[in-house]
């Protein structure tokens, strides 16, 4: 079988429970009809058809009005009203009822959590304006019973008016929050059963009396103090529900003829009556509403701080955290500076060992050296040598002058690296320092047939300040092994203008670089595979000319290709000079 929905359930359920809740209340209103009139002191069938249009989506509002509506006419009926009555009736209290839920909706005057705004609301349409509105209809179908409209009118109004004042805020709370669910506390329940015997014995002293019978005249006053407790102690709802609770004994005590409400005419009774319980209720209500609006505030107000606390406590710990970091970060860097000077003195001691060491052994290597090649420069010039031993001396000086050579560029390097060789600058002739230092490789290149050129472009000052002999020790080195490994073809040296810079490149069309090895063909004693072919030094030249060029402020590259040539060059921002002067003597 298809289950039914909950929603269509309940749009007809709730209307028939308003119907039998509305009815019941309207036969039981009866009990609160303090005289002959056909008005009670105090109408709660309103009280609980409010709270069911404002527990209800708008959609079923036209349903529980004609709930409400059949509920109050077959109750007048019952009762032995006119049907006119009994009509007007109905339809003023369906009016009341619809105008309050309509207006306190639209305001928002119904909300769970009672502020001083939602209260104003509530007070203004539902307690004022709606009773106001329908007893002007409820006044004039009271008329066709036989009560005067001016009468009917001010009873209809106090009575709503307080009907809603009282029980319609303890429904409305009771239903929205619903303290049945919460966890049971049993001092606070204990504390809730003692109120509430205490507001009955009181009520009872108050209104136990007859008329005519004395009673301590201040017995009126000891619910007041219990009332005083139920708002400070438990809110608005619990001002509510003690105050609803109170009016409802005091309407049933007058009723039959108890309490101090029962001296005079009915009429005055019911409305000394009303006027002291609304004097009642309204202070206490709003005191509840503004201690409750007072609590929200100071919880707020607690949150607020907690947050803050725990967020300055975040803070303050994140803080901690990064000073124990930095000062974590503080303690490895002096650390790590510690060990960075302890390796630069080692590394300053050991450049100094290794200096001192080159310097001794170049010192002992040349000097039998110089003599050995003295002595073969000797023996090439005597003229009473054979063509053999020629021949050997001419090995001789050739093998020792390139162990010189290479303890030179020991020396060379080593100072480098020590940062104790320095630029000595001065005027520079650039195409006179280009076409000397290509005339120095030439003879080599001749003898190996190759086509030296040296091509200085336009452009370029005549004049710079530079290190003559550093930059001339560059080009000679590139140059000489342009020319080492080009078996034919040309070698180029260009000198050319680049922006504010010039710029030297030493071209060739020899064997080339592959290129896994050009990344370290500028590497103290690293050879390239046609170099080591050659059997051509031990890989210093070229890491010691790209160190002058750093020096000089430039930085040198290379292009290679393998069985097509290289070109090696570099740039150099020289300071133009101007020409020297030449003197002559007198």
């Amino acid at each position: 079988m298809p289950r039914t929905s909950l929603p269509s359930v309940r749009a007809v359920v709730d209307p028939l429970a308003l119907f039998a809740g509305y009815f019941l209340a309207a036969r039981l209103g009866s009990a609160f009809n303090v005289g002959p009139e056909s008005i009670a002191a105090f109408w709660a069938p309103n009280s609980i058809a409010l709270a069911a249009l404002l527990r209800s989506p708008r959609r079923r509002w036209a349903a529980l009005v004609a709930a409400l509506s059949a509920a109050e006419l077959a109750s007048d009926l019952v009762m032995g009203f006119p049907a006119l009555t009994a009509a007007g009736f109905a339809t003023a209290n369906a009016l009341e009822v619809l105008v309050a839920a309509r207006l306190l909706r639209s305001a928002d005057g119904c909300a769970p959590t009672v502020t001083v705004g939602v209260a104003a609301r509530f007070a203004l349409f539902a307690v004022l304006l709606a009773p106001a509105v329908a007893a002007l209809l409820g006044a004039a179908a009271a008329v066709v019973a036989g009560t005067p409209y001016g009468a009917a009118w001010g009873r209809w109004f106090v009575g709503d008016a307080l009907a809603h004042l009282t029980l319609t805020p303890t429904i409305l709370l009771w239903l929205a929050r619903r303290p049945w669910r919460a966890p049971l506390r049993p001092r606070r329940v204990a504390e809730a059963i003692a109120l509430g015997a205490g507001l009955a014995i009181a009520v009872g002293v108050a209104f136990g009396h007859h008329a005519g019978e004395s009673a301590w005249p201040g017995a009126l006053y000891l619910p007041l103090p219990l009332l005083l407790w139920a708002a400070i102690r438990f809110g608005t709802i619990g001002a509510s529900t003690a105050v609803s609770s109170v009016a409802l004994l005091a309407l049933f005590a007058t009723r039959h003829g108890l309490g101090p409400f029962t001296g005079a005419s009915p009429a005055h009774n019911v409305l000394a009556l009303q006027l002291f319980l609304v004097a009642t209720a309204l202070p206490l209500l709003a005191l509840s509403v503004f201690d409750e609006d007072r609590r929200r505030g100071e919880a707020r107000l607690r949150e607020a701080r907690d947050a803050l606390e725990e967020t300055v406590a975040e803070r303050t710990a994140e803080l901690d955290r990064q000073v124990a970091a930095l000062r974590e970060g503080e303690a490895k860097l002096r650390e790590a500076h510690e060990v960075a000077e302890q390796a630069r003195r080692a590394a300053d001691a050991a450049n100094q060992a290794k200096s001192d060491f080159l310097a001794r052994m170049s010192h002992d290597v040349r000097t039998p050296l110089n003599a050995i090649l003295g002595r073969a420069w000797l023996l090439e010039r005597d003229a009473g040598a054979g063509p053999r031993a020629l021949g050997h001396a001419a090995v001789i000086r050739r093998s020792g002058a390139h162990v010189l050579d290479l303890v030179q560029d020991l020396l060379e390097l080593s100072r480098i690296e020590a940062g104790r060789l320095e630029l000595r600058l001065a005027t520079t002739h650039l195409h006179e320092l280009a076409s000397t230092t290509g005339e120095l490789v030439r003879l080599e290149a001749d003898e190996k047939g190759l086509d030296l050129r040296v091509d200085v472009g336009a452009g370029l000052p005549t004049y710079v300040l530079a290190d003559e002999v550093r930059l001339r020790q560059v080009l000679l080195n590139l140059l000489g092994n342009a020319v080492k490994f080009t078996s034919r073809g040309e070698v180029v040296l260009e000198v050319r203008a680049a922006r504010s810079a010039v710029s030297f490149a030493v071209i060739d069309t020899g064997a080339g670089i592959a290129a896994e090895e050009l990344e370290g063909v500028f590497q103290p004693f690293r050879q390239g595979v046609s170099a080591r072919t050659a059997r051509a030094g031990v890989g210093l030249g070229l890491a010691i000319s790209r160190q002058l060029v750093v020096l000089m402020g430039g930085e040198l590259r290379v292009q290679s290709e393998l069985g097509v040539g290289s070109r090696f060059w570099f740039e150099l921002a020289l300071e133009v000079a101007e020409a020297p002067v030449l003197r002559t003597s007198a």
